[in-house]
């Protein structure tokens, strides 16, 4: 699981579509943005943003596993593109269990990361007594999106973000279908 940034840091940093998430069953997605700002990537979220304003979007930023010794003008340039293009940035911490006194703390708890899909039972446990919008899940190994789970997930979870890339890294590279499923998650209702 991975906890993200506190409350306190992230609410100056919201943008008004993540706010307006709250209210909509539109989904957002939650990005492990685990590249160089240099890579095609960036570029990438950056234009499907602009395709769907509407969906929020969270890039995780993991400068060299952790702050580094140094600040990387490349990260730094890269991610104020990313803001200026409405799109939220936060910093990876890793947990290893987040009990329910840690709701609130933080904006957004990554509740699944792993490979394949978690059942939608799991997604209906202890958390869904709170907001939908305090839980992502992150999935790789995928070849394939499925549409319908999305939109049945995000009845659960506010974040998703599936792809097809493995081990060692599966977040070096965006999916093929990465527009597709931010315009799954654009929907109000579709099935």
């Amino acid at each position: 699981m991975i906890g993200i940034t506190t409350a306190e840091t992230m609410s100056t940093n919201l943008t008004g579509n993540i706010r307006d998430h709250l209210t909509t069953l539109i989904g957002g997605t939650i990005i492990p943005l685990y590249t160089y700002p240099t890579d095609p990537t960036w570029t990438t979220i950056i234009n499907v943003k602009g395709v769907h304003p509407k969906v929020p979007m969270v890039a995780i930023a993991n400068p060299n596993s952790g702050p580094g010794s140094f600040q990387d003008i490349n990260f730094v340039n890269g991610i104020n593109k990313l803001r200026v293009h409405g799109i939220s940035v936060i910093g990876y911490i890793a947990t290893d269990y987040v009990p329910p006194t840690y709701v609130g703390t933080v904006d957004t708890i990554l509740i699944y990361e792993g490979q394949g899909l978690p059942e939608l039972s799991y997604l209906r446990g202890w958390h869904s007594y709170y907001g939908r919008n305090n839980w992502g899940i992150t999935s790789y190994g995928h070849l394939h999106l499925n549409q319908r789970y999305i939109f049945n997930a995000k009845q659960n979870v506010g974040y998703l973000y599936i792809t097809n890339n493995v081990l060692p890294n599966p977040y070096d590279a965006l999916p093929p279908y990465f527009s597709t499923m931010v315009a799954e998650l654009d929907q109000n209702s579709r099935w």
